[in-house]
């Protein structure tokens, strides 16, 4: 694959200047293997690969060699963040929030792990856990100070989550930055999607909003 192009993003972690700060990044598609995955045998690592391609085409397939991959590797986190893709894909949400939060307890420093915990806590009302998961550094260059380069699915899904938790907490015009931000690395992945739809929701749903939030009153 090759690699993309540099994009400029805006630091819109730190509120207390009126200026925004540009902050270059490099952002890639080339593989960027996790430190456990390039200890693994080179079969495994092949396997990682087509189990990749299987969240696409059939998630439900993927399940079972990934549960056994976790058994024999407990500590490669990126088999814990594929089986919650994989449940999450197929419709499985008791056991999508299950590995979640195992994961997290488990691998509390790997991004993915952090994401999902941190997305689970906003589907719950409760977006105000976020920042502590994230030791309160918001922005990537926060979290990882010596690093310029990321890869597109680090980018877009932590600042798709940083899109839908400054949402969460009524901060919108922050949220659409973010937006603004992803939408413009790559239009149709599917966190702006996502992101697009909270923030920009159809007719339909904001009536549908507005009488869950005003429900009429019964007729006697």
């Amino acid at each position: 694959m090759k690699k993309m192009k540099k994009h400029k993003s805006f630091d819109i972690s730190s509120q207390e200047d009126n200026e925004l700060t540009l902050i270059s990044y490099e952002i890639t598609d080339e593989r960027m293997l996790d430190k456990t995955v390039k200890k693994l045998p080179s079969r495994v690592r092949e396997q990682i690969e087509e189990l990749y391609g299987l969240l696409s085409s059939d998630p439900e397939k993927a399940i079972p060699p990934l549960i056994e991959l976790i058994k024999k590797y407990p500590d490669v986190p990126v088999f814990s963040n594929y089986l919650t893709a994989a449940y999450r894909m197929s419709g499985q949400e008791e056991k999508t929030n299950s590995i979640i939060l195992e994961s997290y307890k488990k691998h509390p420093d790997y991004l993915f792990a952090r994401i999902n915990y941190a997305l689970y806590w906003i589907q719950k009302g409760e977006p105000h856990k976020v920042p502590e998961i994230f030791d309160h550094k918001l922005e990537l260059q926060m979290l990882y100070p010596k690093r310029r380069k990321f890869h597109i699915t680090e980018f877009m899904n932590f600042n798709g989550l940083m899109a839908l938790y400054y949402n969460a907490i009524g901060e919108r015009e922050i949220a659409i930055r973010y937006y603004q931000m992803i939408k413009q690395v790559d239009p149709a992945y599917d966190i702006v999607q996502v992101v697009k739809n909270t923030l920009y929701p159809s007719l339909r749903v904001r009536l549908l909003r507005k009488l869950l939030k005003h429900p009429a009153k019964n007729v006697k």
